[in-house]
């Protein structure tokens, strides 16, 4: 066994070498998915590769730098699907995505949010959970006692819960960070909006958890410096 280690040791030193020189040379890069924002596509904590040689295209998990005042006054990195291009009107209708009058949302592995009690929390599988679970937001007496849940839709289909998606009202999201959006628009309830020229328009797979171009606005595509294979 040591002969063998012996013998690849020089091929694995060149190895090593080689990808430490191909990563800091932009050859390749490797990114950790920091939140839940894009379950059940990309799960939190995940690391993904990107390939210089690969370009981005529209429904592509892209990387992206953005300064972002809530989170201090550094660039942070940012990870997200780009589902609309330059020219397209974008709108939320009651949580759906759509382009150019078209719903963008069917068949597709998407998370949402759901208010559930606390007899429906305990009937869920652990795993189907993806982020923590939170007590209802305190907007009316209908909330006590009642559960905030972020789950795959077609899982809550399955649960016989599309009825009790939870939706944000137009005008609720506190706190937005691109100023040209109307303030009654929200995440769930947005648009129409047509993409600017020489932008994309990104989203998170999970819908509801995502800090993405219905807060932050639409990206420059010279912005973009990676995409996840």
């Amino acid at each position: 066994m040591k002969k063998i280690l012996l013998k690849l040791a020089p091929v694995l030193s060149i190895l090593a070498c080689s990808l430490i020189v191909a990563r800091y040379t932009g050859l390749y890069g490797i990114y950790s998915v920091p939140t839940p924002a894009n379950e059940p596509g990309l799960h939190a904590g995940q690391w993904k590769l990107t390939f210089f040689w690969k370009t981005a295209q529209p429904g592509d998990f892209v990387v992206f730098k953005r300064q972002i005042d809530l989170f201090g006054p550094e660039e942070g990195v940012y990870v997200f699907r780009w589902c609309a291009s330059a020219g397209d009107t974008v709108e939320m209708r009651a949580g759906d995505f759509y382009v150019n009058g078209v719903n963008q949302d069917l068949g597709k592995r998407l998370g949402a949010t759901y208010l559930i009690t606390q007899e429906q929390l305990q009937q869920l599988h652990q795993d189907s959970l993806l982020t923590k679970v939170y007590p209802a937001p305190s907007y009316g007496p209908e909330m006590r006692g009642k559960f905030t849940v972020d789950i795959t839709r077609s899982y809550a289909s399955s649960q016989d819960l599309e009825d009790n998606r939870f939706l944000q009202s137009n005008g609720t999201y506190e706190e937005k960070f691109f100023d040209d959006y109307p303030k009654e628009w929200g995440t769930d309830f947005f648009g129409p909006y047509v993409v600017p020229n020489h932008h994309i328009f990104v989203l998170g797979d999970n819908r509801s958890s995502a800090l993405d171009s219905r807060l932050i606005g639409p990206i420059p595509q010279e912005e973009i410096i990676d995409v996840l294979w």
